[in-house]
């Protein structure tokens, strides 16, 4: 026994998430093992093919309920508790839930919602395993919100780190874009309280495709130099994804996500000094 912690992770089954979610959660408490059960990696290595997971699961989309009860059939298994897990962390979007819309036809967090929600997982996991501590780790309304929140390292940064843009190029497309991000995206209702969004006169907006239509619609750099061409910058939650949640950095999303990110940040931050149960 190496002495660490091990924590049974279930994360959402988004493209974003499949490779990068655990290094990230790494990055919080490095002190701790996590075992991802979902979802499961394509295999790569003799060691992932040994791995007795591999087959589980694959799908994208697993999310919401669907990710729950995927968690409590896994937890009802045999080989859950001959494994020896000392926590379960879930990792999944929030998006449009947990809201409470407003007469203005915006939304405020529903912290009734959330806990009740929260304490029906744990009921039903505490049949399961009565003991185990539960760490929700909810990206609020998505995981985009986590890139905005640290912006220099994640949209600031990709391109010119996959040299899709020079210094300067990026430098400008930085400025224009993110200025586009607060004043029509999150617009003043949601700039100082991202996990909010994001409600527009009763209809819900996905962040990740507002951020997506921007760059497929608007050039950023279309005034960069005069003989400047249309230059093609795009947002994949596969590709760019990825790379934007290897670079960003904890400490600095939990200062502007402060409800569920900073819940499930301090909770795993903090997991060392409790004792194992």
């Amino acid at each position: 026994m190496n002495g660490k912690k091990r924590i049974a992770c279930f994360f959402t089954a988004g493209y974003t998430e499949l490779n990068a979610m655990k290094d990230f959660m790494k990055k919080i408490n490095m002190n701790a093992e996590y075992i991802q059960l979902c979802p499961t990696r394509a295999r790569r290595s003799k060691e992932e093919i040994k791995n007795r997971h591999t087959n589980q699961i694959r799908e994208n989309g697993l999310t919401g309920e669907a990710l729950i009860d995927f968690i409590v059939d896994f937890v009802g298994k045999k080989r859950f508790k001959e494994e020896e897990y000392d926590a379960l962390l879930i990792e999944d979007d929030k998006d449009d839930r947990f809201l409470s819309v407003q007469s203005d036809g915006t939304a405020v967090h529903d912290h009734d919602a959330w806990t009740g929600f929260k304490t029906r997982v744990k009921n039903r996991l505490k049949e399961l395993c009565p003991e185990m501590p539960v760490i929700f780790f909810y990206a609020a309304p998505e995981v985009e919100t986590w890139f905005l929140a640290d912006f220099e390292h994640s949209f600031g940064n990709v391109y010119v780190s996959s040299n899709q843009l020079s210094r300067e190029q990026n430098q400008y497309f930085v400025t224009k874009f993110r200025k586009h991000i607060k004043k029509w995206i999150l617009t003043e209702k949601y700039q100082n309280c991202i996990e909010q969004y994001g409600y527009f006169g009763g209809t819900y907006r996905k962040l990740s495709e507002e951020i997506q239509n921007a760059l497929n619609e608007i050039d950023f750099l279309e005034d960069y130099t005069a003989e400047s061409k249309r230059m093609i910058i795009r947002y994949s939650k596969k590709i760019q994804g990825e790379a934007m949640l290897r670079q960003i950095k904890p400490e600095t999303v939990e200062s502007h996500c402060n409800v569920y990110f900073r819940e499930g940040f301090l909770a795993l931050h903090n997991l060392d000094n409790n004792p194992i149960q």
